[in-house]
């Protein structure tokens, strides 16, 4: 793959690794003892980063639509395969 396509693919990874690190420290911020209380702001930073994961795999997919060449290797990497792991990581890692 290109640069470009590797560069995309480590910004998902960084939204994601990232939003997954603020929301594992958000757990730690809330207090469940005491009802109901406003977001953390670590789990806002959280969910504004997992936002711009998302918009990443989206804008991977319009990239792939446009390159003819390449479309079935960037679709399947950086639409599919990277993003499927990534969320589980994130998953997992977030509790």
């Amino acid at each position: 793959m290109r640069m470009p396509y590797i560069a995309l693919a480590f910004l998902q990874f960084g939204f994601i690794f990232a939003s997954a690190i603020f929301r594992r420290r958000a757990w730690r911020e809330m207090d469940i003892h005491d009802g109901l209380m406003e977001m953390p702001i670590s789990m806002k930073v959280s969910f504004a980063l997992f936002g711009l994961w998302a918009l990443a795999v989206f804008l991977a997919a319009i990239v792939a639509m446009m390159n003819r060449k390449d479309r079935a290797m960037i679709f399947l990497f950086l639409v599919a395969l990277f993003p499927f792991f990534e969320f589980w990581g994130w998953f997992i890692y977030s509790f």
